[in-house]
């Protein structure tokens, strides 16, 4: 909520989300602007990563392993769930007009994927070799929480157990179904969301599986308390 509740307050050109704990090199959005302004096709720049610890001590590298330079929306999707390399994007620097036709942050773990899937559709990804960007892993990040701190962080008016894999294919189809693009590549993006639901079958059926005992508990607990009534 706090992520998309910012885009609104904004009026520049261009967006940029940072959490607290990352840095990023002086020269970081210099380098990002000068190709924004050159290259009207591009929706997000981003820079090669590396990861840091607490102390700010290099732990290892994230380097990005495919091209977004395609024409075609279906490529582009494709490139994105492809690339090993997907947490610095949603720090990358994105043209305003292109985040705002967007679904923004949906409410379930991933999301940010979601949108990131529906911003390659959308148009191109730049991508600068140099690392400019330092992604901080501690004990503290989000990433590292437990899947009921995760639900209060997403959504702390839930309480239920997120079909965190449902709701990500949900949220594809739904960015495929809205994004403008040639009727081929559409009908292969849609294609591709089916192959996504088969590769994630075992985690579908966890999330049903997961739900299923959540409900079953609460409707036992319902069950019990009425007899002591």
């Amino acid at each position: 909520r706090n992520y998309n509740s910012l885009v609104p307050h904004t009026n520049g050109e261009y967006f940029k989300w940072l959490a607290h704990d990352d840095l990023f090199a002086p020269t970081y959005l210099e380098q990002c602007v000068e190709i924004l302004d050159a290259r009207p096709e591009v929706v997000l720049v981003w820079a090669a990563t590396d990861r840091i610890n607490e102390d700010g001590q290099k732990i290892s590298e994230l380097r990005s392993t495919m091209s977004y330079e395609s024409d075609s929306a279906y490529r582009r999707l494709r490139a994105y769930v492809g690339d090993r390399m997907k947490a610095p994007q949603i720090f990358g620097l994105m043209r305003r007009s292109v985040l705002l036709e967007t679904a923004l942050l949906r409410s379930y773990g991933a999301s940010d994927f979601t949108f990131l899937e529906e911003m390659a559709m959308r148009g191109r990804f730049a991508y600068i070799q140099e690392p400019l960007f330092f992604y901080r892993i501690h004990t503290q990040r989000h990433s590292a929480s437990t899947a009921e701190e995760q639900v209060q962080w997403f959504n702390p008016d839930r309480a239920a157990p997120m079909m965190w894999h449902w709701s990500q294919l949900g949220g594809l189809v739904d960015s495929i179904r809205r994004v403008p693009m040639p009727i081929w590549d559409k009908l292969r993006c849609f294609a591709f969301s089916g192959w996504w639901g088969i590769r994630h079958a075992k985690e579908l059926a966890d999330d049903v599986l997961t739900r299923g005992r959540y409900e079953a508990g609460r409707l036992g607990s319902r069950v019990a308390a009425a007899r002591k009534a």
